[in-house]
């Protein structure tokens, strides 16, 4: 059987360990002689009675254990991890634009994170990163056509910028037609730019039309009219 202690305060007896008990190198069996719970109690009134030397208390014993504040509050977010998500998800719900402000601020001056931390999350979950990828080519193709597109007018060193909605845009204006031989492109279309990246085209709405594939590959880099004529054209010259 365990050998058991006696608080001096509320006379109940507990084991006689860290547990009932906190420690003291003063004492002849390292434990204080009332139990967690008086002691927290004396704590607490003493606090109430002196308020100013209880927070110098504080302030000097956090600046000399900040090891010990910081494995404290770590076991407290791990044993309340829920309720510190809903915290979180009610604060963003009522001060939305605060939340923005400060990603905003923390993405710009933490350029890198987002990188880091996307490429450790797809290293571990490499299946599931898969499956989400294929999952939103599925669902945004043409959103990533764009970010395609972005990317190779980044390596041409070339200007603009444009989005889905300008592709969808030009697709009505142009009645869902390639724009140089109207054949139907409703399912099956390409943006072709005007003036080529690589030979000083913008990679902006300007610059840009809806092709069909035989075309698109056909025109290549090559200016229209100059160096390439558009197949109506060709045939109306023949």
């Amino acid at each position: 059987m365990s050998e058991t202690k006696i608080c001096s305060k509320c006379k109940k007896e507990f084991p006689k360990t860290r547990e009932f008990f906190y420690g003291d190198k003063r004492s002849k069996d390292g434990l204080i002689s009332c139990c967690k719970s008086c002691q927290l109690k004396t704590n607490a009134n003493w606090a109430a009675a002196n308020p100013e030397k209880a927070v110098e208390t504080k302030k000097r014993w956090l600046e000399a254990n900040p090891d010990k504040m910081q494995a404290a509050r770590d076991r407290w977010a791990i044993a309340n991890a829920e309720h510190i998500k809903e915290v979180k998800k009610a604060r963003r719900a009522a001060h939305p634009e605060l939340f923005r402000q400060r990603q905003h601020e923390f993405r710009s001056n933490n350029p890198n994170y987002n990188k880091n931390y996307g490429r450790n999350w797809r290293a571990t979950h490499l299946d599931r990163a898969r499956k989400n990828k294929k999952n939103y080519w599925t669902n945004h193709p043409e959103r990533v056509r764009v970010s395609n597109r972005e990317r190779y007018a980044r390596k041409k060193g070339a200007e603009g910028k444009h989005t889905e909605a300008d592709v969808l845009q030009q697709l009505e204006l142009q009645n869902y037609q390639c724009c140089w031989c109207c054949r139907d492109v409703h399912n099956r279309y390409t943006v072709d730019h005007l003036i080529a990246l690589d030979r000083g085209g913008s990679n902006g709405p300007e610059n840009i039309v809806i092709a069909c594939q035989t075309c698109n590959s056909s025109k290549n880099n090559r200016h229209v009219f100059l160096e390439w004529l558009p197949p109506y054209l060709f045939m109306a010259s023949i």
